[in-house]
């Protein structure tokens, strides 16, 4: 026995929204988004997400960051003192880091404590998150 479309009720239910369960034809449905076009119309689109102003203001943030290293180096170069400039390249989130100059070893140490305090927020902030959002299929004692 076929179904009829639950939208349309004209052509006969191909598939099956993973939303509401509806079962629709092929015109009814969005095969990219996997949903009857009911529900595809209310899912926010890529279009539709807007970004935060604490991300905003995180990537400034790193826009600034990285341009003040950038003028600071330059600075350097162009004053013939690179004898006393230290810095530290550290890749987040894993701890490698290459350090040069007097104060290397120190800003090293400051650079591998930032990270600890990094990482740590980072797992507290996403089990926060789990715990408030579990996903589906596991258990909410995250």
């Amino acid at each position: 026995m076929t179904v009829k479309c639950e939208i349309c009720g004209i052509h006969n239910a191909k598939y099956v929204c993973q939303n509401c369960g509806s079962r629709v034809c092929t015109s009814c449905f969005d095969s990219s988004l996997e949903l009857c076009i009911k529900c595809a119309e209310k899912s926010p689109t890529e279009e539709g997400l807007k970004y935060g102003a604490g991300f905003k203001v995180m990537v400034l943030g790193f826009i600034l960051s990285f341009l003040g290293i950038l003028v600071m180096i330059i600075s350097a170069i162009f004053s013939g003192e690179l004898s006393g400039l230290s810095f530290v390249i550290l890749l987040l989130p894993i701890p490698i880091g290459v350090v040069a100059g007097p104060y290397g070893g120190i800003l090293l140490i400051l650079a591998l404590v930032l990270t600890a305090i990094f990482i740590t927020i980072l797992i507290l902030t996403g089990r926060r998150y789990l715990k408030q959002h579990p996903p589906e299929g596991l258990a909410k004692g995250v």
